[in-house]
């Protein structure tokens, strides 16, 4: 993750719908793992999960964290959106 150069780093509390949603990340990472050839990108995204493990079970991220799961999130859109999967509106 980045630095915090021009923020203030707070802390935020996990909501239950949060959790869901890095559970969901943690599992597409996972299936990712298997399906990769490549090691670097395996180990990419065994690092993506444990990433998300440790702020569930922190119970709350930072500001650079939030960023970072931002990002994550906008990858597995992206992702979906070029498997198919089509979003409601």
């Amino acid at each position: 993750m980045g630095g915090t150069k021009g923020f203030k780093v707070l802390q935020y509390d996990i909501t239950i719908e949060q959790d869901k949603g890095i559970q969901v990340l943690q599992d597409h990472y996972r299936k990712r793992i298997s399906t990769s050839t490549k090691k670097s990108n395996q180990a990419l995204y065994k690092k993506v999960i444990s990433t998300l493990q440790d702020i569930r079970d922190n119970k709350f991220y930072t500001t650079a964290e939030k960023i970072w799961l931002n990002e994550i999130r906008m990858k597995f859109l992206i992702f979906k959106a070029k498997e198919g999967y089509h979003f409601d509106t």
